[in-house]
Formats: structure tokens, C-alpha cells, sequence
């Protein structure tokens, strides 16, 4: 392992500086905010266990939001490393905002520029050598054929406005999203974290490596039925995340769009077993908003089955007179935690006894949101079990079920242990972001083909 920082393209002091020589260029009646999105990445891409393509990143981003008489307008451009480069181009692109802006009609749900105060919250990277991930190769997956891709590298987030709010967010996260392939079955596996270690890494492949053994079987044709069946981690994680999509907007239960309408207007209950947070305690997301507004540190959403907390914006605020809480302007959660229930690792094929192992699911979408009805399908490593034991893996499955039966009463038991889901998406950029959940196990859940 080799532990060094890393060059820094732009430094909360560089962004300071940047910004305090654009808002002195404002008018009285124009207010600004800049928020800031910088990455300086690495990327290595593995393919049949071999280390193919090693690539670097450097990319800053920043967003103006200027506001008028209750008129706004959002321009995203991107930034170099000269400074007064930088501030001849936001100049450019702030005057071409001015001559937009006056077009504009008033907002009705305007939410104008705040002070929320300020933080910094900096965690220095711990990189992994080249080498290091070269022995991986050579070594750990000496007969596996894995593809994936590791990255790492710190990122950035930064936002200030014009009336004197100043946040700053710096981590360094690493993800290691791969797959090990049987001919077309795979095994689908991850490790993430702030330093590699590789002994964990170790634990995580010995794990993929059992499942693997276990899809050299043939597959089995399983009928369309309702089956006792296990979500791991990873594929309640899924169903979990759907609820990003208006599950618990203010604004989407007004609208009639939530898909935990129920829950929330007291017409139906989850199970007791179920508490859901939104959760940034573990540091990994900037409690800031996209307004500089700092959300608490932890919020219960779901307390035992029970509706709590909807995460209200401030534009939710201004539009339905209710509180905000902190809210993005999405009002999607940001860092969710499902707390952990009492069914220890051991103890999941027996208390499955016969039904469905799902190691991880896709393609999930609404069947019927205001239903609150999911659909989606089986992926990668998914088995069928009899007493106890996994028996073959399975061919893919369709399934459609009610997010009131899944949650509520079909929910016999949450695993003692919970999982970390940090976000991997690369598109455009990469993304701060992470889940935290356990297993569920459901009766009866719904399969249609």
C-alpha cells in the first residue's frame, strides 16, 4: 500500500477566493451562489483477471445559481486550474445569466439565497499502488475469471453564496465493482471503503467464490408463484432504493405520486420489524443541501412500520406552508439506513427452509407507484432451496409485488448483519453517496414469470 496526497486542482481556498472576487461583481439586488463538484479520479479496469486499462481524471465542475426580483436561473459550466481564467469565465457566463434572467417569470415558489452558516469536513486519501492491485491479479485471482472496475481518488464538494454562507466536503472513497463469470452466470461482487485492506478483500472474494462453485450447476425452470424467499444485502438494497423515487417526498404525497401514500396518510402500516433513517452520521455524504441547508444527522423515516418523518424541502415550505427539514429540492434521501433486524448470517438457508435465494436483483421500476407496487427481475447469483440447502441455480425471474405485502406483513426477518452500498455510477462524473442494509427475508413474494 502506498499512502501519499494527492495534487488538489482547486482548494477550498482557491474556491473562496474565486468566489469572493464574483460576488463583488453583483448588483443589489442580484444574489449568487456557486456550488462546486471536482473529482481526480483514477480508474482501473479489469478483465478475465488481468489488469487491462489504468486512467486518470481530472475534472472540476460549478454550478451558478443567481437570483432577481424572485427570478432565478442555473447555468453548470466547467473550471480549469488558472484562477484568472476561472474568473474571466464565470464573469462571462454570470453576464450572460443577467441578460436571461430578466426574461424569466416570477417564481412562485421562490426560495431565495441564505445564510446556513458554515462547514468543512476533509478526509485525506489513502491511495492503492499500482503494484498492489497488480498482486491481486497474480495472486487472489489466479483462476477466476473476474471483469470489473476499481476507482479511487478524492472528491470534492463545495458550495457559498453571496450572503456569506461556506460549506466544504472533501473524501476519498475506493470502489472495487466486479463480476466472476461461470461461461454467461456470474457472481456479482463489490468492495469499497477510505483504505484497501487486503485480507478483507480476501473474505469478500472466499464468499463470491462459494456462490460461484454453486452456479456450475444447472439451472432450474422455476414456475410463476408466490415463495418464501431471501433478498441479500444487495437486492434489498434495490428494492430499498426504489423508494428514492417520491417514497418519501412531501411533495409527491401531495401530488398523489408517492408510492408509501399509505403509510404516510395512516390507511396502512409496514412491519414492525422495518425502521428506515436518513442517516449521515458515518460521514460519508455532506450533510449540506443543494441550498447549503445542513440536514440533522440522523432522521427517522420509518419507526417500526410506522410513518415518522417525510423529508420536506424548502420549496415543499413555501408551496404547501410546512416546515422544511433539510431536504434536498429532489426530496430523495441522500444516505438511508434500514436498521438491522436479529437473524444471524448462519441461520438464513434454515430459516428460508424452502423458497428463493436472490443475491441481487434489476431493471426495477413501478409497476403502479401510487399502488406502491415494484417490478423487476432476478440477477446473477439466485438459487433455489429445499430444506435448508441451495439446491441448483435458477433461470430469471419477473417478479411484481406490493411494496405494503414485502415490507409489511410478508416480512418475517431482517439479517443481524447490514451492508455498505457506496455509489458507483460513473456517467458525466463520479457521485458521493451510500446505503446501509441487511437482508430480508419474505413470505410469499410474488413472481409472474
Amino acid at each position: 500500500m502506498k499512502n501519499q496526497t494527492r495534487q488538489k486542482h482547486l482548494s477550498h481556498s482557491d474556491f473562496q477566493s474565486l468566489s469572493q472576487s464574483i460576488y463583488s461583481e453583483l448588483s443589489g439586488d442580484e444574489s449568487l451562489a456557486l456550488t462546486l463538484s471536482a473529482e481526480d479520479s483514477k480508474f482501473y479496469r479489469f478483465n478475465e483477471s488481468r489488469l487491462r486499462q489504468a486512467t486518470e481524471l481530472t475534472q472540476i465542475g460549478l454550478q451558478l445559481h443567481l437570483q432577481k426580483n424572485r427570478r432565478q436561473i442555473k447555468v453548470s459550466i466547467f473550471l480549469g486550474v488558472s484562477s484568472e481564467e476561472n474568473k474571466e469565465h464565470v464573469l462571462k457566463i454570470l453576464n450572460q445569466m443577467r441578460a436571461d434572467i430578466n426574461e424569466l417569470p416570477e417564481d412562485p415558489y421562490f426560495v431565495a439565497h441564505q445564510n446556513y452558516g458554515v462547514s468543512s469536513q476533509i478526509s485525506e486519501p489513502i491511495e492503492t499502488s499500482i503494484a498492489t492491485l497488480e498482486k491481486i491479479c497474480t495472486e487472489q485471482l489466479k483462476g477466476l475469471d473476474l471483469a470489473g472496475l476499481y476507482c479511487e481518488g478524492p472528491l470534492t464538494l463545495g458550495m457559498s453564496n453571496s450572503v456569506g454562507l461556506d460549506h466544504w466536503f472533501e473524501s476519498a472513497p475506493f470502489f472495487f465493482d466486479y463480476s466472476l463469470f461461470h461461461g454467461f452466470k456470474a457472481v456479482k461482487g463489490g468492495y469499497a471503503g477510505a483504505e484497501f485492506v487486503d485480507h478483507k478483500f480476501s473474505e469478500k472474494l472466499a464468499e463470491n467464490q462459494i456462490f460461484l462453485e454453486r452456479l456450475k450447476k444447472p439451472s432450474m425452470k422455476i414456475a410463476p408463484g408466490k415463495y418464501r424467499t431471501y433478498l441479500a444485502p444487495a437486492a434489498a438494497n434495490e428494492l430499498i432504493g426504489m423508494l428514492a423515487w417520491g417514497g418519501f417526498s412531501y411533495a409527491a404525497l401531495q401530488r398523489g405520486q408517492s408510492s408509501l401514500g399509505k403509510i404516510f396518510k395512516n390507511e396502512a402500516k409496514l412491519s414492525p420489524l422495518l425502521t428506515i433513517e436518513e442517516n449521515f452520521e458515518n460521514g460519508l455524504v455532506p450533510r449540506f443541501n443543494d441550498l447549503g441547508e445542513l440536514s440533522p444527522e440522523k432522521m427517522v423515516l420509518i419507526e417500526k412500520g410506522v410513518g415518522v418523518n417525510l423529508l420536506t424541502s424548502s420549496r415543499s415550505s413555501v408551496e404547501y406552508k410546512v416546515k422544511s427539514n433539510g431536504a434536498s429540492m429532489s426530496e430523495s434521501f441522500r444516505s438511508p439506513k434500514v436498521l438491522a433486524g436479529t437473524l444471524e448470517t448462519k441461520d438464513i438457508l434454515k430459516e428460508l427452509h424452502t423458497g428463493l435465494y436472490l443475491s441481487n436483483l434489476h431493471y426495477l421500476n413501478y409497476s403502479d407507484m401510487p399502488g406502491g407496487r415494484v417490478t423487476g427481475m432476478t440477477r446473477y447469483a439466485c438459487f433455489w432451496v429445499e430444506n435448508g440447502e441451495i439446491i441448483a441455480p435458477i433461470e430469471d425471474l419477473r417478479f411484481d409485488e406490493s411494496l405494503y405485502h414485502c415490507l409489511g406483513a410478508g416480512l418475517i426477518a431482517l439479517t443481524k448483519e447490514t451492508e455498505h452500498f457506496p455509489e458507483t455510477s460513473t456517467y458525466f462524473s463520479r457521485r458521493v453517496g451510500t446505503s446501509e442494509c441487511p437482508g430480508f427475508l419474505i413470505d410469499q413474494f410474488t413472481f409472474t414469470l
